[in-house]
């Protein structure tokens, strides 16, 4: 059975894109186009417009899966739920690796913990997507009892380990949406401000050593 779905997966993506596909793979371009957005602007008043807005949103609504499934507990949250769960943990590991230089340790932490989050809930992904093809197969007539039960079996450990991986990406969501989006925000912004301040201090130095020095 797994064969027939492998087979038939491997079909799919040498036949290439329907219009249908092409269109919505536009769109998801278009959507990663609105998400993701690069660190700018010529001072700490440029933060909330260039960076603030968007890093709250996106803390704001993985949070607000991650609780809904954290509190439904895991065998009522639907795959959709969880495949926007992982969605919002990819885009905002994206943004935190952009500003990772203004505070290494702490960002590179939480978005190892993002990426597990996504890996995790990738790999579920997927075995959802088996699962839902395992049940559709039609089984031959002859040994119809005998792969039904092995389909049965099959079906029963993806859904052992699907368990498993929901409850792990729980388990790292958990710490990293532990704060408030407000306060998460007021947190970053502090790192941004000292990285800032840091650097422009530093340009100034630069600039002033050599006038004093020629001066000299």
């Amino acid at each position: 059975m797994l064969h027939q779905i492998r087979d038939e997966w491997r079909t799919n993506a040498e036949r290439g894109l329907d219009p249908m596909e092409i269109k919505a793979m536009v769109k998801l371009l278009r959507d990663m186009k609105r998400r993701v957005w690069l660190p700018g602007g010529s001072g700490t008043g440029d933060w909330y417009a260039t960076i603030g807005l968007g890093l709250r949103r996106t803390y704001r609504q993985g949070r607000e899966l991650f609780t809904v499934s954290d509190s439904i507990g895991l065998l009522n949250a639907g795959d959709e739920l969880w495949h926007e769960t992982r969605k919002r943990a990819k885009t905002l590991g994206y943004q935190l690796r952009f500003l990772r230089k203004i505070w290494p340790g702490t960002l590179n932490a939480i978005a190892e913990q993002l990426e597990e989050v996504s890996d995790h809930l990738g790999e579920d992904h997927d075995l959802a997507l088996i699962r839902l093809r395992l049940a559709q197969i039609l089984l031959p007539e002859a040994d119809f009892e005998l792969y039904s039960v092995a389909r049965l079996q099959l079906i029963r450990t993806i859904d052992r380990r699907r368990r498993r991986l929901q409850n792990e990406a729980l388990r790292r969501s958990r710490l990293v949406y532990l704060e408030q989006p407000r306060r998460f925000l007021k947190r970053i912004q502090c790192y941004w401000d000292c990285w800032y301040h840091q650097h422009s201090s530093l340009s100034t130095t630069a600039v002033v050593q050599p006038a004093n020095s020629t001066l000299a």
